[in-house]
């Protein structure tokens, strides 16, 4: 029993240990949102690409 909690309580830890970037990808000049923009992640050598309204996220992370 007592292995059995502490998974529970390892598994919660390692999900709240996980991060989320998130953002929008705008012109400098006019504010537009700027769509397949590529964004990277030098470190994680992790890359996505922004949607139609400049959106991107990048879910988890270490």
């Amino acid at each position: 029993m007592r292995w059995l909690i502490w998974v529970g309580v390892l598994k919660a830890t390692v999900g709240f240990s996980q991060m989320e970037i998130r953002g929008v990808i705008t012109h400098r000049d006019t504010g537009l949102p700027i769509s397949g923009a590529n964004i990277v992640l030098v470190d994680q050598q992790n890359g996505t690409s922004s949607n139609s309204e400049g959106r991107y996220r990048f879910g988890n992370l270490p």
